[in-house]
């Protein structure tokens, strides 16, 4: 993710970002989807910020790119 967009928040999401490590963008229904979902701005520590959706029941995060690298050291052994 570019960090356009982490300048283009307001300065109270900069905030909340950089406290709690994400931050609501906005509401968005995908194909597929029954009801429009919260997307969130996170960031992984390794890779950067990334655009995603809360998992599970516990609402967590996955960045792509370490489940990418996860696959392949999987793949590998």
């Amino acid at each position: 993710m570019d960090e356009d967009v982490v300048k283009s928040l307001s300065w109270w999401k900069r905030i909340v970002l950089r406290l709690r490590g994400y931050v609501f963008l906005r509401y968005e229904k995908r194909p597929g989807w029954k009801a429009y979902l919260p997307i969130y701005l996170v960031k992984c520590e390794k890779h950067g910020y990334y655009e995603d959706y809360p998992h599970g029941h516990t609402g967590y995060f996955l960045c792509p790119k370490c489940l990418e690298e996860i696959r392949r050291s999987l793949r590998n052994e």
